[in-house]
């Protein structure tokens, strides 16, 4: 893994610079040859690291001049643009940085089209400078002792530079909740991630963190067939932007998961490269998993060269080790497993770029929670003198009777008059106080964890509920999650992800959109993406219902003795046990839960421990 990193100190607290950037740029790469480059002063220092001859792209470069010093992972797809007195503008990326930060001053971030995270030190006013992309597919970590401040691309990083870091117990709460640690939390206590449309200016009294971008709720257009002909035209120059740069089409290929998203984007790109566009799948024995069938329709229909990879359980015992010393902080999102194997078939087969589809639920409005939502909202379009008859009976005593149908109408009633993020994770058969330690939950700060969510919905304030949604999931489910999975998978493969979803012009674009263009009625997910994208796609692709690379975990932690054992070796282990954070005797319970039910419930529950437990095992 290529990375950056760097400091300032304004108090001279550290005594030998040299040493101490060295030891941070170590832990950038994942043990593979690395080199590196520095730059420093005596009072501030940047390094990158680079694999020899490494991926081409996105690429860590750095820059020095008589007043300023940067250092970036960056893929630009507007470099020309940004510095046109340049020849070769493609090829020379930090210094077209340094161009648009001396042009621009403090709005430069805002005129970058691409993924990245810089730090730049400015030496005509002697402050570091950090900044992430729109949306945090280039994550940095920053950190502050005193007046001084770090920053890395990785945590290990920070770290190495603060041994003393102590675990935060609400990052711990946040990860067993979202199967990840939301921004800006990290698992360590005063390190944060910087979130996505951010720059951080570190001066000699203070800090100052400026939102250079956010998605906003922006004037509805109107024409349903010219929103149509926006949003093809809109993902078709996108695709053909993330192919710039690629020196042959055999280096480029496509995630394809049989969705609308991913299918899109492999006829598109077909459409511009021709037939034979590589394209990667994974699929699973399972009944209700599996997903291939969808793929070889769009396979068929693009004329793709399309490579499938079936997971097995021994699969996930072998790469575990792996992917758990890939990540610096707890991930408990089990569909790493089959990104990683997607674009290791992928590089595998000399693919250096692959196209993703991520993003495209959370802009068009494809997600099943989406029209959950729309269905307790219906429950106030009853009168509100019945409503006003049926809540006493069905919620305070008839669901208290023996009979489904009671149970559901009361419990339906109950979550519909439930605030808009507080439905969301509120179908819950496992309460905190039966899974946690008392002493546990005295340590954390839940109302942090749970601010989170609420903070962004109500960002933007004025915006219809769906858009505040997306918006919500813009920032959990794209930045938080979703990315973390994909970019740090590639990578871990040796294959560069792009995704055209992504390109900043496509969202705001998409958030122009009104609403009931997005969700038309109750059930009807993406209805403007599939209208736009009719000739395009399969029908079958078109009708049918999302799923992605979800691997069946759950089913094989109940069926499948080498998973199964280690599973209960790991979560039974003294280590474990006496870590804290859950309590012991309901650990067993968890477990014959999980063995008696058919369900993913209790499994999920059970891979986010064995997750945060391997990772303690590995990191610490």
């Amino acid at each position: 893994m290529e990375g950056i990193c760097g400091f300032i100190s304004f108090d001279q607290s550290i005594a030998d610079i040299s040493q101490s950037i060295q030891d941070m740029a170590r832990c950038l790469p994942d043990g593979e040859p690395a080199e590196y480059q520095f730059s420093m002063n005596t009072n501030w220092a940047l390094a990158r690291s680079f694999s020899p001859g490494g991926m081409p792209c996105p690429k860590t470069v750095m820059y020095q001049d008589s007043e300023l010093s940067l250092v970036a992972v960056a893929d630009i797809y507007n470099a020309a643009e940004l510095a046109p007195e340049l020849d070769d503008a493609e090829n020379e990326i930090g210094k077209v940085l340094a161009i648009c930060f001396r042009k621009n001053g403090r709005d430069w971030v805002s005129k970058i089209r691409g993924n990245f995270a810089i730090i730049l030190f400015d030496g005509m006013e002697n402050q570091m400078i950090a900044a992430t992309d729109r949306f945090g597919v280039r994550p940095l970590i920053w950190h502050q002792r005193g007046a001084t401040y770090f920053f890395a691309s990785r945590i290990n990083a920070v770290k190495r530079i603060a041994p003393s870091l102590e675990i935060n117990p609400t990052a711990v709460y946040g990860y067993m909740q979202l199967e990840m640690i939301p921004a800006p939390l990290t698992i360590y206590k005063n390190v944060q991630k910087l979130e996505p449309g951010y720059q951080l200016f570190a001066r000699q009294q203070r800090h100052q963190l400026d939102h250079y971008w956010d998605i906003s709720n922006q004037p509805k257009l109107e024409n349903k067939d010219d929103i149509a002909a926006r949003v093809y035209t809109a993902l078709q120059t996108a695709v053909d932007v993330m192919r710039s740069g690629v020196k042959t089409s055999d280096e480029i290929g496509c995630f394809l998961s049989g969705g609308t998203d991913s299918s899109a984007i492999c006829g598109l790109l077909s459409r511009l490269n021709g037939d034979n566009v590589k394209a990667y799948s994974i699929g699973f024995p399972e009944n209700g998993y599996d997903e291939m069938m969808y793929a070889r329709i769009a396979a068929k229909a693009f004329h793709l060269d399309h490579h499938e990879y079936y997971i097995k359980p021994d699969d996930v015992l072998q790469v575990l080790p792996k992917l758990v010393q890939a990540y610096d902080e707890p991930y408990g999102n089990s569909s790493i497993i089959p990104a990683y194997f997607c674009a290791l078939n992928a590089h595998n087969s000399g693919v250096n770029y692959l196209l993703a589809g991520d993003g495209g639920d959370e802009i068009f409005g494809g997600n099943q929670r989406y029209s959950d939502q729309q269905v307790f909202r219906n429950y106030f379009k009853v009168p509100a003198l019945i409503r006003g008859l049926l809540e006493p009976l069905l919620i305070n005593r008839m669901e208290k009777l023996p009979l489904k149908l009671l149970q559901k109408a009361g419990s339906y009633i109950h979550r519909a008059k439930m605030g808009e993020v507080e439905r969301i994770d509120s179908y819950r058969y496992v309460q905190d106080e039966e899974l946690f330690d008392p002493s546990f939950l005295d340590s954390t700060m839940v109302k942090e964890t749970v601010n989170i969510p609420k903070s962004h919905f109500a960002r933007l304030h004025d915006a219809e509920l769906l858009d505040r949604h997306l918006y919500l999931d813009m920032k959990m489910t794209i930045t938080d999650n979703d990315l973390v999975k994909v970019t740090r998978m590639t990578e871990l493969a040796g294959v560069h992800v792009r995704y055209p979803m992504l390109d900043h012009p496509i969202v705001d674009l998409a958030f122009r959109i009104p609403t009931d263009l997005k969700l038309k009625g109750t059930y009807g997910l993406r209805y403007i993406f599939k209208y736009a994208f009719r000739d395009l796609l399969p029908q079958e692709i078109i009708n049918k219902k999302k799923h992605g690379f979800g691997l069946p975990i759950s089913v094989w932690l109940r069926t499948q003795p080498g998973v199964k054992d280690f599973a209960h070796d790991l979560l039974f282990s003294q280590a474990h046990l006496q870590r804290g954070y859950i309590k012991a005797d309901f650990l067993e319970k968890l477990w014959n839960l999980h063995l008696q039910d058919s369900t993913p419930y209790y499994g999920t529950i059970l891979w986010k421990l064995i997750m945060l437990e391997a990772w303690h095992q590995s990191q610490l």
